[in-house]
């Protein structure tokens, strides 16, 4: 406390302090403040050692509910302690009263911050990011967030602040949001988004970029991943359930697989009811084949036959008939394995449950080219599938196929690697990092965040530039490392890097000296940013 009135002394010794200690949740005083600044308490709702408890979180719900709040934090499901402090404070201000928090800066673009977004879409005035060390004791990267009640400004301004004696005079800070226009500088970059464009299921932190990256990002010959691919899509065999029957276990007593039904209500579970096992009769054991289900299991980038069969899949010979008894189609009746197979799961989940299952799976049964796992914490891939297989693609992977606008002197092969080459570079895994969700550590794509995903003008570049990243990740196969999420200068990707850096220099600079600062700087940020993700 005494530091407190201190610090309050210093900044004007007329100052009359009242300084309360107490549970803020226990102390409503709405519309009674015109400012509130606070730096609150950091804590993951799941963590080990200081969870956030069930008699905690009823509390502060309650004291939410109280001032007639929108209590957003029901709607996440792992809501920061923050969350609830952030929720509360707003009963405090009076009209047109301001409030400047310190926030985590993972909530602009993780799954949960979307409902923390959401509650400030229409209060928020500024969001300011500034260098980690500026608050040395934080381990985590921090923003001020600087919300209004009332009167708000049709314009959010976004400023990435890079010189920390930026932040020693607060009238800097004013006099660069009274700019109201986008500006670079050496000290800062603002970025001004018209609040109509603000999306609260959007990466936020894309605002807040370096302009560098910004540099990078809008180079003329790169362009949206669509314009090379007609079919950039999401994998989804078992997206309508029965994952373990399209995906299917093999019984090496019976010479045949097996899956299991419905999955149990948490009663059914308590009562010890055990899950139908349905047998595929052996007769069937030729229709399991190619399939990825996860990426648990460690392939190479060039992807082989056996990596393609370690999540071996049900390949069903045709779409669902309903007007069957059922689902099977009148040309398969003759195969009684079928039949039986068929008679067994509609009795399990119904002939309309599983008409679904069947066609989810038979729609993605394709031959995808270039696979993007959805979700990754630690292993950075892309993968390239040489073959033309069929394979059943799970709900893990997106897929890149059917390449267009290719370059004349180049194969397809060549092509394909290209640009499965460049998303596993750091130039690619800086755009999974900043589009990508991130769920407590955990980052997860989208389908409309990798469509904003920008890669190489095939067409822009010669045979032996292609040639040259190509044989770059032909040595990454070889040696095969896997990326543990240890980002920086010294990872197994750097003459990858090297080479995509080489190509990218000779036709714009943007602003380094060399191919090797420049790899150097765009190296440092992606380890940053994974960093950042995984605190």
């Amino acid at each position: 406390m005494q530091t407190t009135l201190k610090n309050l002394a210093q900044v004007n010794n007329t100052t009359v302090a009242n300084v309360l200690i107490g549970d803020v949740f226990h102390n409503a005083r709405p519309n009674q403040y015109d400012v509130v600044v606070m730096n609150p308490p950091f804590l993951r709702n799941d963590n080990p050692d200081t969870p956030i408890t069930a008699a905690d979180k009823a509390r502060m719900i309650g004291a939410i509910n109280a001032q007639g709040l929108n209590c957003f934090v029901t709607n996440a499901s792992q809501p920061n302690l923050y969350f609830y402090f952030t929720n509360f404070i707003w009963q405090y201000l009076r009209a047109n009263g301001k409030a400047g928090i310190i926030l985590m800066t993972k909530f602009l673009n993780n799954e949960d911050g979307e409902y923390l977004k959401q509650f400030i879409s229409d209060k928020v005035e500024a969001i300011i990011s500034y260098p980690r060390k500026y608050f040395e004791d934080f381990v985590v990267t921090t923003v001020i967030v600087v919300l209004k009640k009332g009167n708000n400004s049709p314009n959010v301004s976004f400023v990435r602040v890079a010189d920390e004696n930026v932040l020693l005079i607060p009238e800097n800070i004013k006099a660069i949001l009274a700019l109201n226009a986008d500006t670079i500088t050496a000290s800062y970059k603002l970025k001004v988004v018209p609040r109509n464009n603000l999306v609260a299921a959007d990466n936020w932190r894309q605002y807040l970029q370096d302009s560098n990256y910004d540099n990078f990002s809008n180079l003329n010959f790169l362009v949206n991943i669509e314009h090379h691919f007609g079919d950039v899509g999401r994998g989804g065999a078992e997206a309508s359930g029965a994952s373990t029957i399209i995906f299917p276990t093999f019984d090496n007593a019976a010479n045949h697989y097996f899956g299991l039904g419905k999955r149990l209500t948490i009663v059914q579970q308590n009562a010890g009811v055990v899950r139908t096992r349905i047998d595929i009769p052996s007769g069937l054991n030729g229709n399991v084949n190619y399939g990825i289900q996860n990426n648990f299991d460690r392939r190479n980038y060039v992807l082989t036959i056996n990596d393609i069969e370690l999540d071996k899949a049900f390949h069903f010979p045709a779409r669902a008939d309903r007007t069957t008894p059922n689902a099977l189609p009148a040309a398969q009746q003759a195969n009684q394995d079928l039949v039986n197979f068929f008679d067994d799961c509609v009795a399990e989940f119904g002939l309309v449950k599983w008409g679904t299952i069947v066609n989810s799976a038979f729609r993605n049964t394709i031959i995808p080219k270039i696979l993007i796992p959805r979700a990754d914490r630690t292993k950075h891939c892309v993968y390239y599938n040489p073959h033309n297989h069929n394979l059943t693609l799970s709900t893990n992977f997106f897929y890149c196929n059917d390449l267009q606008n290719q370059n004349a002197n180049a194969t397809d092969e060549q092509q394909y690697k290209f640009i499965t080459a460049f998303l596993l570079s750091t130039f690619g895994q800086i755009q999974f990092e900043l589009n990508a969700n991130n769920q407590e550590g955990l980052r997860k794509l989208e389908g409309f965040q990798i469509k904003r995903f920008k890669i190489p003008d095939l067409t822009q570049f010669t045979q032996a530039e292609i040639l040259s990243v190509v044989a770059e990740f032909d040595a990454i196969n070889i040696a095969n490392p896997e990326f543990s999420g240890d980002e920086g200068l010294a990872t197994p990707r750097r003459n990858l890097d090297l080479a995509i850096g080489t190509i990218i220099f000779q036709k714009n600079n943007l602003g380094f000296a060399t191919v090797a600062a420049m790899v150097d700087y765009f190296e440092l940020f992606l380890a940053e940013l994974v960093e950042d993700r995984r605190i």
